[in-house]
């Protein structure tokens, strides 16, 4: 397997698919190309979404051959419209959103996405990693970097010791995190968007 490489979004919305050309490229050998970006985009969002949900991070991977665990309590990542939610969207859009999510389940569980229904910890980051697999974080972006309040996905890529090297598509970000169990436990919450810690990991 080759490297698992540092990869810029180019868009807004599509950190779920710059995580997704990392891990990819790592597992897979996918070109990190904007290309690839927003093929993994188009196989894992339905129209009227911008974002990817876990479910939509899920099943662009299965399609390449390439399994899916999915570790949160909840079957969706904004079960209820936030008040950071509700500021940036319409009622339509985020109403939009949660049927989206919902149809994503239903795709990624028939197509044989796992379903571990719990909260995810480091322990589990540390086992995908040390399994060969590649673990794709939902974090609170503005804990993670003091930049705006949004949930936004990252890449765990190596475990130093007790400290967790991440990857971070945000073009406006240092692009390379090494965060301490605690901080990593902190940028995991993102309770503010009435979300559950959510992990995805990809690899056999």
């Amino acid at each position: 397997m080759t490297p698992i490489p540092r990869y810029s979004q180019t868009a807004g919305f599509s950190c779920g698919a710059a995580s997704l050309v990392m891990a990819l490229h790592h597992l897979r050998g996918l070109p990190v190309t904007r290309s690839s970006e927003f093929e993994l985009w188009r196989d894992g969002t339905l129209i009227g979404l911008r974002g990817m949900d876990q479910w939509g991070l899920a099943l662009p991977a299965l399609k390449r051959g390439v399994p899916a665990i999915v570790i949160a309590e909840a079957e969706m990542t904004f079960p209820e419209a936030s008040d950071v939610a509700k500021a940036r969207f319409t009622p339509e859009d985020i109403e939009l959103s949660q049927f989206i999510q919902g149809e994503n389940r239903v795709r990624a569980e028939a197509a044989g996405v796992r379903w571990e229904r719990r909260e995810p910890s480091l322990e589990d980051i540390r086992k995908a990693l040390a399994a060969g697999q590649v673990p794709v974080l939902l974090v609170d972006l503005f804990t993670l970097s003091n930049d705006y309040a949004a949930p936004h996905w990252v890449v765990g890529v190596a475990m130093e010791g007790d400290t967790l090297v991440l990857h971070d598509p945000d073009p406006d970000g240092p692009g390379v995190y090494r965060l301490s169990p605690e901080r990593v436990h902190a940028v995991m919450d993102v309770s503010r968007y009435l979300a559950k810690r959510t992990l995805v990991v990809f690899g056999p």
